[in-house]
């Protein structure tokens, strides 16, 4: 098994009266979105 990076597009929202996060939709990062990532975590 290799390791590879996968960066994710996440939607979430946080339930006000339960200590729960609700995902919404995960999709794999387009390229631009991906060097946009790796751009501000420096």
């Amino acid at each position: 098994m290799s390791f590879k990076l996968r960066i994710l597009i996440v939607c979430h929202c946080f339930r006000d009266s339960e200590e729960v996060v609700r995902l919404i939709s995960a999709r794999k990062a387009i390229k631009t979105e991906q060097k946009e990532y790796r751009r501000r975590r420096k």
